[in-house]
Parts: structure tokens; C-alpha cells; sequence
């Protein structure tokens, strides 16, 4: 039997090993715009009020809380396919054995009722 790991890797295990860095920029960069809110707000560079400060808290909250759950999704389904998947053995590179399709067998399809021959 030859080692586990000869395959390469598949496209869910590149997604896996990026998947926490796009989540923290996801989440990261609304909150930075956020605080740059407050701050230009603060320095009078751009005046808002609080229900304006609020919204842009609220709507970076929401974004956060969409991003994780889509890092979430996306994690589960990697993972699922590495279970899935199981490990790599060479026995898997092989070619399936030909074999002849039963749907063009007439020989097997049943009679039919009225007695007439099936083309």
C-alpha cells in the first residue's frame, strides 16, 4: 500500500488555509471605516449626527455578522469535503474498466403489454 498523501491537495484545502485571513479583512476593514467615521465626525472634517454615526455602527455589525456566517458555511462545506474525499492512495489515478451501458441492450428491456416489438 503506498503512503496517503500522494495526491495533491484540492481546491478546498487552499480555500481552508485562506478562509481565516478573508474573514478578518472582511470583518476588519468595515469596523476601520467605522472608526474613521467617528473620528472625521469628532474633528469636524465630516459633521454627523448620532443617529448617522449609529447606522454606519449598525450597518458594520450586520456585515460583520454576514461574513462570519458565510466563513462558517464555507469552512463546513471544506471540511465536508475533506471527509468526504478520505485519503489519496495510487489505486485512485487508475482508469475505470470498460463496461458495456445496459440502456442499449435490447435484450434486456421487458416485453411490453400490447405484444409489439420496441425499436
Amino acid at each position: 500500500m503506498s503512503r496517503p498523501d500522494t495526491a495533491p491537495p484540492g481546491r478546498e484545502r487552499w480555500l481552508w488555509r485562506r478562509l481565516p485571513r478573508a474573514w478578518a479583512w472582511a470583518c476588519g476593514l468595515p469596523w476601520l471605516a467605522v472608526l474613521l467615521r467617528h473620528w472625521a465626525a469628532s474633528a469636524g472634517f465630516w459633521p454627523g449626527d448620532e443617529a448617522v454615526l449609529g447606522l454606519w455602527t449598525y450597518t458594520s455589525a450586520g456585515w460583520s455578522v454576514l461574513m462570519t456566517v458565510l466563513a462558517v458555511t464555507v469552512g463546513v462545506g471544506c471540511m465536508v469535503v475533506r471527509v468526504m474525499k478520505g485519503p489519496a492512495y495510487d489505486a485512485d489515478s487508475y482508469p475505470p474498466a470498460p463496461r458495456s451501458s445496459p440502456l442499449r441492450q435490447a435484450q434486456d428491456t421487458p416485453p411490453r403489454h400490447d405484444d409489439a416489438e420496441r425499436i
